[in-house]
C-alpha cells in the first residue's frame, strides 16, 4: 500500500518463530521476529535477523506462531497511515490451531505493535492460516483463510481442506474491535430467491419457522442465508438457523446464538477446569481475593476467554509452563468436565452472550463436537428496548461459514451429511428453543438464495 510502503534504505520481513526468554527457560514464547536487508535483489541471502520483535506476549502459550501478518485499518474506512490507523498483528497459532488479531499501535522506532485492545479470535470454528491483501481497486483489505479437515479420511473424501469465502477486513472504532464480513461482490453468485420472509414473524417458544423444505427438488446444499432476529434484552433467549436439514424432526446442523454461555457467571471455589489454556500468568499473591477478581476481570476482557482457574500459592506444577503459583489461567475452550474437588484452585465463566456452530444432530460422517465463542447482542436500532441479531450463512456442500451482526463474530465448520435415498439434508429452518419466553423471539426479515458456482 501507498500508506505504509518499506522504507527505501531497508526492508523487513516477518516470520513467526519460538524464542526461549531465557538462558534456562525450559518453555519458549511465541514471537513475531522481524528479518531486514538492504538489497530486497537477494531474497534467499539476503535477509537477518534485525534483533526486533514485531510482536510477543510473553504469557501466551503457543510456543510458535504461524502465518503472521501485519497490516494497518482506517477508523473512518478506505487507506490507513500510520499515524491516523489502527496497527494489526494476525498470528496463527500453532498451539490452539486458531487465528488472532492482536491490535495496537505501531511504535516506528521499535518496530514492535503495542497492544492497546484486546485481542479476538479471526473465527471460533475451524479456520487457520489466514493471510489479507490490499484491494487497491476497492481500498479494502480482504482477508482469506483455510477450513481444513478435523479428521484422516481425506482419501474417502477425495480432497483435503478448502479456501475460505473472501472476507472484508474493517475497523469497527464505537467497538473497538475487528469485523470480517463476507465480500459484498459474493451477492454476484445468487440466483432467485429460494425463500423469502419480509414480514416480522413471531416464534413461539420450542417452535421453528421453517424457509427452505427439504427435498429433491430443492435447491442444492449450496446456497447463502441471511435472518435477522428481534430477541429480548432482559431475558434469556436461543435462536437457532437450522442448516442441511433433513426434514423437520430429522438432521440437522444449527449456527445458534444463547443469551448466555453455558454457566455463564458462575464461580466455583475449590474446583478446576482442567484443558483448553491459551494464557497463563502470574500474580501477586499478596491478597487472594484481589488475585481471584483480577482473574476474572482478565477473562471477561478477553473476547477468546470462555473460562479461567485461578491456582492458590502452594500448588504450582511439577513441569513447566505451569510450575509457579498463584497464577491465572485462561481458557479458549470450555473444558469437558470439572474437578469439583480441587483445593488448588477457584473456578469461574464469564457472563456473556454465546454463537455456536452445533453438529451433534447434523447426521455427518465427521466430528460432531461443537465450535463456539463469545458474542455480543447489539441494542435494536428501532427499539433500545430490545436486542436485534442478524446471521448471515453460506453453506457450500460440507462448508458452513457463519457471521453474527456483520461480521463481528464469525464461526466456520466442516459437515459431511450423507445424501438420502429419497432426498437431500437441504432444508433451513429458524427456531427458538428452550428458555425463550412465549413469543418473545421475533424473526424481522429472512432470505435464503440459492448459489452459482464460480466457475
Amino acid at each position: 500500500s501507498s500508506a505504509f510502503p518499506d522504507r527505501a534504505e531497508r526492508f523487513y520481513f516477518a516470520t513467526g518463530i519460538s524464542v526461549f526468554p531465557e538462558p534456562n527457560a525450559t518453555t519458549p514464547t511465541a514471537k513475531v521476529a522481524l528479518f531486514e536487508t538492504s538489497d530486497i535483489s537477494d531474497l534467499e541471502k539476503g535477509f537477518r535477523f534485525s534483533g526486533k520483535f514485531l510482536f510477543g506476549d510473553p504469557y501466551e502459550l503457543s510456543n510458535m506462531f504461524e502465518c503472521p501478518d501485519f497490516f494497518l485499518l482506517s477508523k473512518e474506512g478506505g487507506a490507513a497511515t500510520l499515524t491516523s490507523g489502527v496497527a494489526v498483528v494476525k498470528a496463527s497459532s500453532m498451539t490452539t490451531r486458531h487465528d488472532y488479531f492482536y491490535m495496537g499501535s505501531y511504535n516506528a522506532t521499535t518496530l514492535n505493535v503495542e497492544q492497546t485492545t484486546a485481542p479476538v479470535a479471526v473465527d471460533y470454528g475451524n479456520w487457520y492460516a489466514s493471510k489479507t491483501f490490499w484491494d487497491s481497486t476497492l481500498q479494502q483489505r480482504i482477508l482469506f483463510g483455510w477450513i481444513g479437515e478435523e479428521d484422516g479420511d481425506y482419501a474417502q473424501r477425495g480432497w483435503a481442506g478448502v479456501q475460505s469465502i473472501p472476507r472484508v477486513v474493517v475497523f469497527d472504532d464505537a467497538l473497538q474491535t475487528v469485523r470480517t464480513y463476507p465480500l459484498p461482490q459474493l451477492e454476484g453468485l445468487r440466483g432467485a430467491p429460494s425463500a423469502k420472509i419480509a414480514t416480522p414473524t413471531p416464534i413461539a417458544n420450542d417452535s421453528c419457522v421453517e424457509l427452505l423444505m427439504s427435498s429433491p427438488s430443492a435447491p442444492r446444499a449450496q446456497h447463502e442465508i441471511q435472518a435477522t432476529f428481534q430477541v429480548p434484552a432482559s431475558s434469556e433467549f436461543r435462536v437457532e438457523l437450522r442448516l442441511l436439514q433433513y426434514n423437520i424432526g430429522g438432521s440437522y446442523t444449527s449456527v445458534s446464538v444463547d443469551s448466555n454461555m453455558p454457566n455463564g457467571g458462575a464461580l466455583w471455589n475449590n474446583t478446576d477446569q482442567p484443558g483448553g489454556d491459551y494464557k497463563d500468568f502470574p500474580l501477586p499473591g499478596t491478597d487472594a481475593g484481589a488475585d481471584i477478581l483480577n482473574c476474572s476481570a482478565s477473562c471477561e476482557a478477553d473476547r477468546r476467554c470462555v473460562a479461567w482457574t485461578y491456582v492458590r500459592a502452594g500448588f504450582p506444577a511439577p513441569s513447566p509452563p505451569f510450575n509457579y503459583a498463584p497464577r491465572c489461567s485462561l481458557k479458549g475452550t470450555l473444558p469437558s468436565a470439572l474437578n469439583p474437588a480441587a483445593p488448588c484452585c477457584v473456578s469461574g465463566r464469564p457472563q456473556s452472550a454465546w454463537i455456536s456452530l452445533n453438529r451433534e444432530s447434523s447426521g455427518t460422517t465427521g466430528s460432531t463436537a461443537p465450535w463456539q465463542g463469545r458474542a455480543s447482542i447489539l441494542p435494536d436500532p428501532f427499539d433500545s428496548t430490545e436486542g436485534r441479531i442478524k446471521l448471515h450463512v453460506f453453506v457450500d456442500h460440507s462448508v458452513i461459514e457463519a457471521f453474527m451482526d456483520d461480521g463481528l463474530e464469525r464461526v466456520s465448520g466442516r459437515v459431511y451429511v450423507p445424501t438420502a435415498s429419497t432426498a437431500i439434508a437441504n432444508g433451513v429452518s429458524v427456531c427458538s428453543v428452550t428458555g425463550a419466553q412465549e413469543s418473545a423471539v421475533q424473526l424481522q426479515e429472512a432470505s435464503v438464495w440459492p448459489l452459482n458456482s464460480i466457475w
